[in-house]
């Protein structure tokens, strides 16, 4: 499993100087999506009957950049052209 709060502590700093004026939340966020389905893994594993092997392949052929570009595509769609809501996380 990815070590988020390492993902989160290497890569904000560098978004923070690459984008002065992003809320580090969102950025923080969008460092979170790719560790989601990871999570996930873990918690299904150790907490249901699911075949493990079954869930691990699910988690492999879902974890393609595709499908986190479309997850933060939808993320970012309610927030898109509104800077009132930059304030909801």
């Amino acid at each position: 499993m990815p070590n988020t709060l390492a993902h989160i502590g290497a890569q904000l700093p560098l978004f923070q100087r690459l984008m002065p004026a992003a809320d580090p939340r969102w950025i923080a966020l969008g460092l979170l999506i790719p560790d989601l389905l990871w999570i996930l893994q873990r918690i299904l594993i150790s907490t249901t009957t699911l075949d493990p092997v079954q869930v691990r392949a699910y988690v492999v052929s879902m974890s393609a950049p595709f499908f986190y570009l479309l997850l933060s595509a939808a993320i970012s769609l309610p927030f898109r052209g509104n800077s009132k809501m930059t304030n909801i996380l």
